[in-house]
């Protein structure tokens, strides 16, 4: 998100995060994760665990659990609304990678909206109405569409992108767009 927001300071491009289930089949209370043959209970498998470590997210660790993300995904779009959302994601993120909480319970969510300086009663009652529901199954049939495999998925400018990006990867996107939008072509066949 760090860089999302970063790119979104250095040009004038509108960045979308969308909600993307990347285990959808994950029953509301979790389940235990299994691990890869050869991964070390907690520790990120190759190249995940290279590629964390070079974009400086060295606290990176797999949760036991797998968690049931949907709640997540609501709460993520009611603070979209409310001006919070790179807090609150920011957060969602760091219980699940960096604390190995389960972010599909109540009480994570809660601690990671105060943290965010969102209100919990409100974003509780969206979450027990299914408010934000419908958007969010939209927003992952459109991921699959345009073939999202994982997480975090954003749209720059329309252009489908999924996963840990570097900054100097997402530049190289941005100028593109904003050549193909001055209608110069594209920067990188010269």
């Amino acid at each position: 998100m760090e860089r999302l927001k970063e790119l979104g300071q250095e040009y004038p491009l509108e960045i979308e995060l969308k909600a993307y289930l990347l285990r959808p089949d994950v029953p509301p209370e979790g389940r235990p994760r299994q691990p890869r043959p050869g991964e070390e209970p907690g520790v990120l498998s190759e190249p995940l665990r290279t590629y964390a470590n070079e974009m400086g997210l060295t606290n990176m660790k797999r949760s036991p659990l797998v968690s049931y993300s949907l709640k997540a995904l609501e709460a993520t779009e009611y603070a979209k609304g409310t001006g919070k959302v790179e807090a609150f994601h920011q957060g969602v993120y760091r219980a699940y990678w960096e604390k190995q909480q389960d972010i599909g319970r109540n009480e994570v969510l809660a601690e990671v909206a105060q943290e965010a300086g969102l209100e919990w009663d409100p974003l509780r009652q969206a979450l027990e109405a299914q408010t934000y529901l419908r958007p969010v199954v939209e927003q992952f049939q459109q991921g699959m569409s345009l073939g999202f495999t994982g997480i975090p998925a954003f749209l720059v400018e329309g252009i489908p992108m999924v996963g840990l990006q570097t900054l100097e990867t997402l530049r190289m996107v941005a100028k593109r767009v904003l050549a193909r939008r001055e209608g110069k072509g594209d920067p990188e066949a010269h």
